[in-house]
C-alpha cells in the first residue's frame, strides 16, 4: 500500500490548506503529544525502511510530492522537506500519518504506533537533507 503522505499528508500543513480552502486543524491534544521514540539512527534507518515501501511512490524519494503515484492523484502531496511541514510538531505529524484525510489512507490499523513514530522521526531527516 502507498503512503500518500506521509509523513501523502494531504493538506499537510494551515498555508497549503488555506490555499485549497481546507484548513487541516490536528486537535491542541494531539499536536502536543511528545514523540516518545528517540530520534536517534535506529529509528531514522527504521522510518526510512517503512518511507520507502509506504511513502515515496507519492511523496517521492526526497519528500518533495513528486513521487510517480502522485500523478494520479486529485491533489499533489505536500513537500515533506518544507519549512511548513517541518515545523509543525512530531504529535501533529503523528496524527495525520495515523488518521490519514481525502486520498491519504489512515496508517493506525496499518502500521503499529511505534512505526508511525519512526516515520515521523524519518520525516524530520527530509526537512535537513541528510536522509
Amino acid at each position: 500500500m502507498v503512503l500518500t503522505v506521509c509523513v501523502g499528508l494531504m493538506g499537510v500543513t494551515a498555508a497549503e490548506d488555506a490555499e485549497e480552502g481546507k484548513q487541516w486543524v490536528v486537535p491542541t491534544r494531539d499536536a502536543k503529544k511528545s514523540n516518545p521514540v528517540p530520534g536517534d539512527e535506529q529509528s531514522r534507518a527504521a522510518g526510512r525502511q517503512l518511507y520507502a515501501r509506504e511513502c515515496v511512490d507519492c511523496h517521492g524519494e526526497r519528500g518533495k510530492g513528486d513521487g510517480p503515484g502522485a500523478r494520479d492523484l486529485s491533489e499533489r502531496p505536500p513537500d515533506l522537506a518544507s519549512e511548513a511541514v517541518q515545523k509543525q510538531t512530531d504529535g501533529a505529524l503523528f496524527y495525520k500519518v495515523t488518521r490519514g484525510r481525502g486520498e491519504m489512507p489512515a496508517y493506525r490499523k496499518m502500521l503499529k504506533e511505534d512505526e508511525r513514530w519512526h516515520l515521523v522521526n524519518y520525516m524530520r531527516t527530509l526537512g535537513r537533507g541528510d536522509h
